[in-house]
């Protein structure tokens, strides 16, 4: 699948620290990627919830975080990780310079903080399973999604617009960057 690859292990995931006053770091890559230009793997909460069971080793209590701790289950990856809240991402809006780029063939956001390091968002079309007509309108806008901690809210994007969201439709797949919380 587009960008799908095995989860790397937790030493190759770097954490970048974009100067933020929250002091939150942002993993270099979405999770099930394997590379930070790649996609990584698609989640979509309300469809797989049956299959959850809490992690005791994750601090999240949400939905979408027993969903990536389940598939983080073995490796490791889950002791590390956190998921951004809506607060950490509209951060991420307002304290960082967003410049859509091509990146190695791969279109995303290049998002700069204040330290003047910066984190790649590749471009992550929303799939919408159960409406061909809603997959085709998200394809032709190019507008991509990223979970946060709750099923119901995300970060959304097109190539001019970035935005949180927040309704998002819970059986839409849509990609996680995690991070580690300075708060």
């Amino acid at each position: 699948e587009d960008g799908v690859t095995a989860t790397p292990p937790i030493d190759e995931i770097e954490y970048v620290d974009l100067g933020l006053p929250s002091k939150t770091l942002w993993a270099d890559r979405n999770i099930g990627a394997k590379r930070p230009i790649e996609t990584g793997s698609y989640f979509a909460p309300l469809q797989q919830q049956e299959q959850d069971v809490p992690c005791e080793k994750y601090h999240g209590t949400g939905m979408v975080e027993n969903l990536v701790c389940n598939y983080c289950k073995g490796t490791g990856i889950h002791t590390n990780l956190t998921i951004p809240s809506q607060e950490d991402y509209e951060e991420l809006i307002s304290c960082c310079k967003w410049t859509w780029i091509e990146k190695d063939g791969v279109n995303g956001y290049e998002v700069i903080g204040p330290s003047e390091k910066s984190i790649f968002l590749p471009e992550a079309v929303i799939k919408c399973n159960e409406n061909e007509r809603k997959n085709e309108i998200y394809k032709e806008r190019h507008w991509s999604g990223y979970w946060t901690d709750s099923y119901r809210h995300s970060l959304e994007f097109a190539p001019n617009h970035v935005s949180r969201v927040d309704k998002a439709i819970p059986t839409t797949e849509r990609v996680i960057r995690c991070i580690q919380n300075g708060r």
